[in-house]
Formats: C-alpha cells, sequence, structure tokens
C-alpha cells in the first residue's frame, strides 16, 4: 500500500496547473524545433546524415539526466521536505512501497512534471534551431532528443511495471528502451543500483565504477541530508556488510 501524499490541496491544485502547463509549452516548442530544423535540413540534404545520430545520443542523455533525479530522490531529503519533497521525492518513496500504483497515475500526473522540467532545453533548442547553420540545427535536434526522451521516462518507466502495448513489448525485449527485467534489478533490496529508467543504457557502467556510490559520499561531504533508508555511499555500505555479518554470525551461533 502506498503512502498518502503529503501534498496540501493548495500544492495539489499549483501542481496540477504546473504539469498542465509543462504538457502545452513543451508540445509547442517541440513541434515549432522539428518544424525550424526540417525548414533547415531542405535547404542541405547532407544534414541529416548528422541529425540521426542525436537521436539515441539524446536518448542516453535523457537516461543519465533522469538518472540523476531518480538517484537523488531515492537517497536524499524526505517526503516532507518543503517543495522537492513533496514535488518529488514522495512519488519515487511511494513507488518503492507500491510498484504498481504508478500505473494507476493518469497522463497529466504521470507526463506532466518531467516535461516542464524539459522546457528549459527545448528553448535553448528552439534558439538554436532559429540561428540556423549545421552546428546550431544539430544541437536544436539533440536539445529535441533529449528533452522528448526525459519527459516520456515516467512512461517508460511505467510501462516496465505493467503489460504494455505489443510494440513498446518488441523494443524492450531488444533493450531499446528499459525492460521489466533489467528494471527489476533496482527493486531487489538493498535497491543501490540501475537507477537509469529512459533506456537503462547508461546503468552497466555507472554500477560498474561505483558511481552512485561515490557521489553519495560527495553529496553527504556537500551536507546533502540522506534518507535514513538509503544504503548508498561508504559509510553507508559499511555498516551494511557489518549488520550482515553480525546477523550471519547470530545465526549460526543459534544453529
Amino acid at each position: 500500500m502506498a503512502s498518502p501524499s503529503p501534498r496540501t490541496p493548495k500544492f495539489e491544485a499549483i501542481m496540477v496547473g504546473l504539469e498542465w502547463l509543462g504538457l502545452f509549452v513543451f508540445a509547442g516548442l517541440a513541434v515549432s524545433i522539428a518544424a525550424v530544423v526540417a525548414s533547415n535540413t531542405m535547404e542541405e540534404p547532407w544534414w541529416l546524415l548528422l541529425l540521426i545520430p542525436m537521436i539515441p545520443i539524446g536518448f542516453l542523455i535523457a537516461d543519465l539526466v533522469t538518472g540523476f533525479g531518480h538517484f537523488f530522490a531515492d537517497n536524499f531529503c524526505s517526503a516532507d521536505t518543503p517543495i522537492i519533497g513533496h514535488a518529488l521525492v514522495f512519488r519515487f518513496r511511494q513507488h518503492h512501497e507500491d510498484q504498481l500504483f504508478i500505473c494507476t497515475l493518469g497522463f497529466r500526473e504521470l507526463n506532466g512534471g518531467l516535461a516542464g522540467l524539459a522546457v528549459p532545453w527545448l528553448g535553448l533548442g528552439l534558439g538554436l534551431a532559429l540561428y540556423g547553420g549545421a552546428a546550431a540545427t544539430i544541437t536544436a535536434t539533440l536539445c529535441l532528443s533529449s528533452a522528448f526522451f526525459m519527459a516520456s521516462t515516467n512512461q517508460i518507466h511505467r510501462w516496465a511495471h505493467e503489460k504494455a502495448p505489443a510494440g513498446i513489448r518488441w523494443l524492450q525485449k531488444r533493450e531499446l528502451i528499459l525492460s521489466p527485467r533489467r528494471h527489476a534489478k533496482h527493486h531487489k533490496a538493498p535497491h543501490d543500483i540501475h537507477f537509469c529508467i529512459s533506456c537503462g543504457w547508461c546503468n552497466t557502467l555507472l554500477d560498474r565504477v561505483r558511481f552512485w556510490h561515490h557521489l553519495t559520499d560527495f553529496l553527504v561531504f556537500l551536507g546533502f541530508p540522506q534518507a535514513e533508508e538509503s544504503v548508498m555511499g561508504t559509510a553507508r555500505q559499511r555498516a551494511l556488510a557489518e549488520a550482515t555479518t553480525t546477523a550471519t554470525v547470530n545465526a549460526r551461533v543459534e544453529a
């Protein structure tokens, strides 16, 4: 059972308005960038050879950026932290209590927040597209691609928790987007790996070099409040190992 929302009615009303605003502004900017990029490319068709690779590169950027958000919401602050706790953190903590709760959210609630957060990327992209030239048009395409996949991350995440449409399952099976099999690794205790939830392509490298643990140590050093339930970072990992060893010894003694 998921914990109830800590949001007040006033805060919830503000979030609803911001989510709808984010969706509409996102759509308008995205369509505008696509139109300007298409116009620029018609004048120089060979640019397509450079624009197409921006799609998977944008997906990788979205995977990494949303991975940062997921990692932070799981491991720092609390659901009661003003603003960020109510707007972001509680949804992720709620998700760990009830993984299927995300499947009950409507389109606005699921996608509006990330769409709004991606708007600055689109604003930059539109400015570059209007400026023109090969480099600016290519970068604008990268901004559009990364913003689109960032805004789609919660939807992709949801599909990893439910029976998705056939076309989505085809993509999941080929690991082109986050798959249920891969994402299940994050939901296994102690929940310290696989934070990237767009395509999941970044997870293998980041987990191998213990990137999130090193980042935790750095953020704790800077004074960010680590969540009590977090097991990330050198200190928490050492404590977890000691607790596991103690439990094993006690079990052998009792046997």
